[in-house]
């Protein structure tokens, strides 16, 4: 794997788009949690805060590849949204397994973060 990354710096420059994604992830998520601590928020304000945190790490994800790219900035953007997805996707398969998979919820999950890359992309 780093041999490939060595010869190209295209994946290189995916991984830490899609490495800083996950950072501001953790750090919306712990926002997340302390308001949660300090109040008494619904089930339906964390969700949307889940999905606001989704858009916007995998628009920063987009931006940040799309600045680097030169040619088919859209498209890098979508390549980071979904890999940040497969990585979401596969953890999220290994921590709960498919007992309470949701393919409503999933294919809903994968829209966003693919469309959200790929217009951090686009305004780039």
């Amino acid at each position: 794997m780093e041999r490939l990354m060595r010869k190209n710096p295209a994946m290189m420059l995916l991984f830490k788009a899609v490495l800083t994604a996950f950072i501001v992830s953790a750090i919306l998520l712990f926002i997340t949690s302390a308001i949660m601590s300090k109040s008494e928020l619904s089930a339906g304000v964390v969700s949307t805060l889940v999905i606001v945190t989704y858009i916007v790490s995998n628009l920063l994800c987009g931006v940040i590849l799309g600045k680097t790219m030169e040619q088919k900035k859209f498209m890098w953007g979508l390549y980071g949204g979904l890999l940040y997805f497969a990585i979401i996707f596969i953890f999220s398969l290994v921590i709960t397994g498919t007992k309470d998979f949701n393919l409503f919820t999933t294919v809903k999950v994968l829209m966003i973060c693919g469309l959200s890359g790929m217009f951090g992309g686009m305004i780039s």
